[in-house]
């Protein structure tokens, strides 16, 4: 949900100076590894590639870095706005509760 939601909108969402070191330092890292291995990919903007790499392989703290280095506020089904992504870690904690509570649930309804 949230790769293609940046992929869509890259171009309007602003990143910290802090935050676009590290997207710069990862898009030259790539580049020099694809370069040494002779692999002749697509490289796709470097926030996309930073996002992808964070969102599907970081650590929660680069998840937590990349999140609070957005400045572009979001605009939620509810009319609510978001002004960082910290609603990541937010989202991520419900996912987890919800994939916890339907667990107990199967287990209590075998037991039964």
């Amino acid at each position: 949900m949230l790769y293609g939601f940046i992929e869509i909108n890259h171009e309007k969402i602003s990143a910290s100076s802090k935050l676009q070191v590290k997207i710069d330092k990862h898009y030259g890292v790539t580049k020099i590894l694809f370069n040494y291995y002779k692999v002749e990919p697509e490289l796709t903007s470097s926030f996309i590639q930073y996002s992808r790499y964070v969102l599907s392989n970081g650590t929660e703290d680069e998840r937590i870095a990349f999140a609070n280095g957005i400045n572009t506020g979001l605009l939620i089904n509810d009319c609510q706005t978001i002004t960082s992504f910290y609603f990541i870690r937010t989202l991520y904690a419900e996912r987890v509760t919800i994939g916890a509570r339907q667990d107990e649930e199967s287990i209590s309804s075998r037991r039964s």
